[in-house]
């Protein structure tokens, strides 16, 4: 089957929170970003002394944070908004939906007035774009969001409009990569991992990224391996030579052309090291000669030297096969060292015999 085809959502407070004027009004919005979450704070706009129907400006709210994939079809927005007004003297005037910067002419305010205690009312739903057209770059964008502005609705005593909390809803159908995922697996060996995976029908491809996690939820990159862009099996294989040890997760990402991208699977393993593949040699050691370590890739790592007693003696880093020593410029006799990747991770530990 196709890669990741899904209904999806993510549902987002706003970041900026403004007030935006508008002929006419008479009232501007006090403490805008007491809106951005429910906790009993309120945007308001004190008493609206125009008569039925005097309005308010613009509660402008953007910068929601947004980060729908590429390629995605947006097919609903939803505006929810937890508003109230314990005198029942206030209405919406405008709920309208930001796009590019612009507020837009579509306008889903109701003649309902605000309840007496804090109620949510969904504006749009799944299935409702606010009679526009959208991308995933329209709504990922800082300045996409929601314009509201409220009424008087009825004669007598002091409207106590408030709104204490916004949120929209974006709905989208995540579109397929131009590639078909045959499988993908993994194996163990004495001191590595190997991938492995296999793809038909690629088109318009770019490349493979292949990621791992501690926790099944943040993922670092380890390499990458470009597609081949063939509409036959094709099968691709990458090697961990470093793995961590215990459990650890892996996935892919898939990443086309264009740059749309989509994920595999998450496979997790766990690794048990029986010893150390990276070491320094040789031991005894010679001031004057060279440290080396095992690192056939070439990766950055950092060693840390203790002493006997466990204390820190200094720490160098090396991309190569050769060491720096200046740290261990005065230290003579046994000590011990670490040796780790650029994500922390230990590769390997043992003793070191500094003779002069």
């Amino acid at each position: 089957m196709y890669v990741n085809l899904a209904a999806q959502s993510q549902t987002l407070n706003g970041g900026t929170f403004t007030n935006t004027a508008i002929a006419g009004s008479t009232r501007s919005w006090l403490n805008a970003g007491n809106a951005a979450t429910s906790n009993n704070l309120y945007a308001s706009f004190n008493n609206l002394s125009g008569g039925v129907g005097s309005y308010t400006d613009y509660l402008t709210i953007t910068n929601f944070g947004f980060t729908i994939p590429v390629p995605s079809v947006i097919t609903g927005i939803q505006v929810d908004i937890e508003r109230s007004d314990p005198n029942t003297k206030t209405s919406d005037f405008r709920v309208r939906i930001i796009k590019n910067g612009t507020i837009g002419t579509t306008d889903k305010s109701t003649g309902v007035s605000y309840p007496l205690v804090d109620t949510y009312r969904p504006y749009g739903n799944n299935s409702d774009l606010w009679g526009d057209t959208w991308t995933e770059a329209d709504i990922n964008a800082s300045n996409f969001g929601v314009a509201i502005a409220a009424q008087r609705n009825a004669t007598g005593g002091n409207t106590q409009g408030r709104i204490d909390h916004v949120q929209i809803t974006v709905f989208y159908n995540l579109l397929p990569l131009p590639m078909k995922l045959l499988n993908f697996s993994l194996q163990k060996n004495s001191s590595s991992i190997s991938l492995s995976w296999a793809t038909a029908e690629e088109s318009n491809m770019d490349h493979f990224e292949i990621q791992r996690s501690e926790n099944g939820r943040d993922f670092i990159s380890l390499g990458s391996v470009p597609n081949r862009n063939q509409f036959i099996q094709n099968n691709y294989s990458f090697d961990d030579n470093h793995p961590l040890k215990n459990v650890s997760y892996y996935r892919l990402k898939m990443v086309g052309a264009t740059g749309d991208i989509s994920y595999s699977r998450i496979i997790p393993v766990k690794f048990n090291s029986t010893g150390s593949a990276v070491n320094l040699y040789p031991v005894p050691w010679h001031r004057g000669t060279p440290l080396n370590v095992v690192n056939p890739n070439n990766q950055k790592l950092t060693v840390q030297f203790f002493n006997e007693s466990g204390q820190m003696i200094g720490s160098t880093t090396t991309a190569s096969e050769v060491v720096p020593t200046k740290s261990l410029s005065v230290f003579k006799g046994w000590g011990s060292y670490k040796i780790y990747d650029e994500n922390h991770s230990l590769l390997g530990t043992g003793k070191l015999f500094v003779v002069d």
